[in-house]
């Protein structure tokens, strides 16, 4: 009898311990930058997609949030960044995806990188770059007009232009 609660002991904490307790990704607060329009993203496969685009990051640049989507209600990517972990759901994702981002799959790995892009915008950085990857920003008034990213691998472009 002691040898079957031991057991079931066992396999229980074995079951909590697999476990992962998931990520909160915080709704944006009134002092994070927000960022819409339209974006083109193309890859070297010959895949073009424009459509609405709304991105967030907050003031110390550690939490991004990213909602692409083509046509009303249409969602082709979401994307919500919080330290090293991230969560993607939409037809670019496959369907959904949740880790950290330095682990993101293949179709991925550069929408995870367009917050290290985001992180360096500010008026008069009109040239950016970072590990595999450069871009070029445009201002207006002190805000970004347009930003156009160049990624390395995979020959993928993300070519944003904001409307306020």
């Amino acid at each position: 009898m002691y040898r079957s609660y031991v057991g079931l002991f066992l396999i229980a904490l074995i079951s909590l311990v697999g476990c992962q307790t998931p990520t909160v990704f915080s709704p944006p607060t009134a002092d994070w930058r927000s960022y819409q329009g339209q974006m083109h993203y193309s890859n070297a496969a010959g895949k073009s997609v424009v459509g609405e685009v709304v991105a967030r990051r907050s003031p110390d640049g550690s939490e991004f949030q990213m909602q692409f989507s083509s046509g009303p209600g249409f969602p082709l990517l979401k994307l919500w960044q919080a330290g090293d972990n991230a969560r993607a759901e939409g037809v670019f994702a496959r369907g959904s995806w949740h880790g950290l981002s330095a682990k993101a799959p293949p179709a991925l790995k550069n929408w995870v990188r367009v917050r290290e892009v985001f992180a360096q915008l500010s008026p008069g950085r009109n040239d950016l770059r970072g590990p595999g990857w450069t871009a070029t920003a445009g201002y207006g008034a002190g805000v970004p007009q347009r930003c156009d990213i160049a990624f390395a691998e995979g020959a993928e472009r993300f070519d944003f232009q904001f409307s306020r």
